[in-house]
């Protein structure tokens, strides 16, 4: 299954003959309904009627998002509701020391994800503060892991995320160091690759969980929040180095992105990405996402990131059914 981005602007989007139809300024597109699993669309696009039923009948979810990146609704089928799995989910997560176990094996694997980003660009460097910042957040990993609470460990976790953005600051090259990590807006060019990326992967995260059967809006390590699905945020953190950070910083280093591929908003200081760059951008998150891995380990066989996103996500499925955080085995990076 695949995502099918609109970046165009002024496109139309039909259905005819069980096929989704794309007219992108005269150059018109068929792909198959059933090899698609979600559609984002960004900025001025047109969804006409058939092809609102055909996603609806067949199941896939359409983002919009507008062309800066910023989420304006979704459409999507009910079609995957499974009420028995979202009652195995509420009733995990009623209990407290569920929610703790739980939050442990994710956001210790971040963090050690993270330091693994920053060994890795530092192996041929050798910078002794690289060296520190990395011990500090293994110590982190260690308070997580021993944390009593919720608010505790999301505290360490806080701490360690901090450590390594500064870390990250250091191994960008100069026009692309930046202070701290911004968002709506970011303010620099890798704040803003970075948000643009973490869009894309919340997104497509979302559609997984919703395909699934399980509620979004339903989650153990972030605080309930009107409007917010948290367990998208929850399963984002497992995969926001590992994919997201890992390919921002591959970019950079090989020059596929320049200072002046971005603007700055005048009102909100905000800095985003140009129209033409997107289609870049999103080449390479689907480079990126559709590339094998060998980082799970209860699968004995290579896979693409996608894949392994879903496997994940029905891991979780099971660990609600059987009410056991230690049945869920978080993707390391080596």
């Amino acid at each position: 299954m695949s995502v099918l981005y609109i970046q165009e602007q002024g496109s139309h989007i039909a259905a005819s003959d069980g096929r989704i139809i794309v007219d992108a300024s005269g150059t018109v597109t068929s792909i198959p309904s059933e090899t698609l699993e979600s559609i984002v669309i960004f900025g001025r696009v047109q969804l006409n009627e058939s092809a609102v039923k055909l996603c609806l009948k067949n199941g896939i979810a359409v983002t919009w998002l507008s062309s800066k990146g910023e989420y304006f609704g979704r459409l999507e089928s009910t079609s995957h509701t499974n009420i028995l799995k979202q009652r195995s989910q509420f009733k995990a997560q009623m209990n407290e020391e569920f929610n703790l176990a739980l939050a442990k094996i994710v956001l210790s694997a971040k963090i050690k994800n993270q330091a693994v980003i920053v060994r890795r660009y530092n192996k041929n460097t050798h910078d002794e503060e690289l060296y520190a910042t990395m011990n500090e957040m293994m110590h982190l990993r260690k308070n997580i892991e021993e944390a009593s609470d919720l608010s505790q460990l999301i505290g360490y976790e806080g701490i360690a995320s901090k450590k390594y953005f500064r870390a990250l600051s250091q191994i960008l090259k100069e026009d692309f160091k930046f202070e701290s990590r911004t968002r709506q807006p970011p303010k620099d060019g890798f704040n803003s690759l970075l948000s643009f990326g973490y869009t894309l992967l919340f997104y497509e995260i979302y559609t997984t969980i919703v395909n699934s059967g399980l509620n979004p809006y339903a989650g153990f390590i972030h605080q309930d929040r009107t409007n917010h699905p948290t367990l998208v945020s929850d399963m984002m953190e497992e995969w926001r180095a590992v994919i997201i950070d890992s390919m921002v910083l591959n970019a950079i280093s090989r020059n596929m992105f320049k200072q002046e591929d971005f603007i700055t908003d005048e009102q909100t200081g905000g800095v985003y990405l140009k129209n033409e760059m997107i289609r870049k951008f999103v080449t390479q998150y689907e480079n990126k996402v559709k590339s094998s891995h060998h980082y799970l380990s209860y699968l004995s066989t290579p896979m693409s990131f996608r894949r392994s996103i879903y496997h994940q996500i029905s891991s979780l499925v099971h660990v609600f059914k059987e009410k056991d955080p230690g049945l869920y085995k978080p993707v390391l990076i080596r």
